[in-house]
């Protein structure tokens, strides 16, 4: 019953469907709050109520005598804490939760959710630290928490999330270095995001264990205040944007990190110096420099750089 126009809230009828195991009632115009009802749907998996109307405060104690492994209530108007009571959906494997109007610290019984594969939080009102029991949660492949107002370190207690393949922090007001042996035990990393916080420090070298990470989109809000590491490398890497920074540190070491996996690079707005040379070059799957250059202290680009006929708007 998805994208069907329905309106108005879910009519009581519907708790009468004991056998009901998968529900998707998205993209409609339906409000109002989540009956208490709905634990009258033991035999529920999947629920489906994104790009809604719903709000009210969530009470997974609702959800408690179900069976419950999808809940995907994105883009409602949910308010209020993610309460302790989440611990009770042991079933639970995909959790997605984004654009809502949530608020508060992250319980740390979200470490009690053994089989969760997926969580993804994005654009809430979330504050406080990253719980170190997110560690415990080894089934886990896509962790999201952006646009939220996260604050602390990266705990080094996500370094036990070795199923990772997707970890988005951005948008956040997370500080300190990024733990080095956490991201030596990612090897799974396809993506990662730590855009827009206030990180400090070097890419940590451990970077290079990534056996094949897909994202790892740099705009990076005071990830460098030091210097750009010359011992790391990226061998995987689809984008690179690194704009708008206090980065300094030599260009060739940078470009030379760099896999030929790369489709995008932006080095623009910071103090980095040094040779270009052919290394850009060396990027065969580079299909546009997204403002690239200019970098106000290289003086001379190489001749070879002409015969990089993928990539474009190098020079701006």
């Amino acid at each position: 019953m998805y994208n069907n126009s329905l309106e108005s809230e879910l009519p009581g009828d519907l708790y009468s469907l004991q056998l009901l195991s998968y529900l998707n009632l998205a993209d409609n115009f339906l409000s109002g709050r989540l009956s208490s009802d709905l634990g009258r749907l033991t035999n529920l998996e999947k629920l489906i109520l994104d790009n809604n109307d719903f709000t009210g405060h969530l009470m997974p104690l609702q959800l408690r005598k179900t069976k419950i492994k999808l809940l995907s209530i994105s883009g409602n108007r949910f308010s209020g804490k993610l309460v302790p009571a989440m611990r009770f959906l042991h079933e639970l494997e995909y959790a997605y939760m984004d654009n809502n109007e949530f608020v508060g610290e992250l319980p740390s019984d979200l470490g009690t959710l053994s089989r969760l594969q997926s969580l993804s939080l994005n654009h809430n009102g979330f504050t406080g630290i990253l719980p170190l029991e997110l560690g415990a949660l080894s089934e886990l492949k896509y962790l999201s928490l952006s646009e939220n107002e996260l604050s602390g370190n990266i705990p080094e207690a996500l370094r036990s999330l070795t199923s990772l393949e997707t970890l988005n922090l951005a948008g956040n007001n997370l500080d300190g270095e990024i733990p080095s042996s956490a991201v030596g035990n990612w090897t799974k990393m396809k993506s990662l995001h730590l855009d827009d916080n206030h990180l400090v420090g070097t890419i940590p070298s451990t970077v290079s264990a990534m056996e094949d990470i897909g994202k790892c989109n740099g705009r990076w809000a005071g990830w460098c205040h030091s210097r750009v590491s010359d011992n790391y490398i990226i061998f995987h890497l689809e984008v690179l944007s690194v704009a708008s920074n206090r980065l300094i540190g030599s260009v060739s070491s940078i470009l030379g990190a760099l896999g030929t996996q790369l489709v995008e690079l932006s080095l623009s707005d910071n103090s980095l110096n040094g040779e270009i040379g052919d290394s850009l070059c060396g990027l065969v799957s580079l299909g546009e420099c997204m403002q690239c250059f200019p970098i106000a202290s290289v003086k001379e680009y190489p001749n070879t750089l002409s015969m990089c006929n993928k990539c474009r708007n190098v020079v701006s």
